[in-house]
């Protein structure tokens, strides 16, 4: 609801949700999570066709007369997942998986690793992003994990998994 002023009908969301067990957490503080990665989504999204628009307009810029036969979309998939405890360990546990992808053009490396770096505590501690705050959130306050993927195809594309442990 939220975040409904900022979508145009352009972004396409599809809404993949697996049967889930109530799962013990700070609704409130997830919310959050979600919203900093549907933003940090949409805003990448809404870039890309904005650049598009203009290599249409102006000239194509390489590359981007690929991208503009997909509609941008926005996939959020949740699902019960087995993991296994630690590699030297044949027992596994039960998580609740959140994935929220796009299918832009993705992160850079450089970019994907700015990111990975504002989760460790040196880089927060020097400058607090909303991935970084969700990045704390799921892992100290809950237990989780939070990871980071780009590209997840040969065209790009962004996806953020958040697992939460199942008691």
């Amino acid at each position: 609801m939220l975040l409904k002023s900022r979508l145009t009908g352009e972004i396409c969301f599809v809404r993949n949700y697996g049967h889930l067990p109530p799962v013990p957490c700070f609704a409130g503080q997830l919310n959050q999570v979600f919203m900093n990665i549907l933003t940090n989504s949409i805003e990448m999204l809404l870039n890309q066709a904005i650049r598009q628009e203009l290599a249409d307009e102006f000239g194509s810029e390489p590359g981007l007369q690929q991208l503009s036969v997909v509609p941008p979309q926005i996939t959020i998939t949740t699902q019960v997942r087995s993991l296994s405890a630690d590699s030297g360990s044949s027992s596994s546990s039960r998580w609740i998986s959140i994935c929220i992808a796009n299918n832009g053009s993705g992160l850079s490396p450089e970019r994907q690793q700015q990111i990975l770096e504002s989760f460790s505590v040196e880089k927060r501690a020097a400058k607090e992003t909303s991935l970084a705050v969700s990045y704390q959130i799921v892992t100290a306050k809950h237990g989780g994990k939070f990871q980071v993927r780009s590209p997840i195809t040969p065209s790009g594309g962004t996806e953020f998994e958040i697992l939460l442990p199942l008691v």
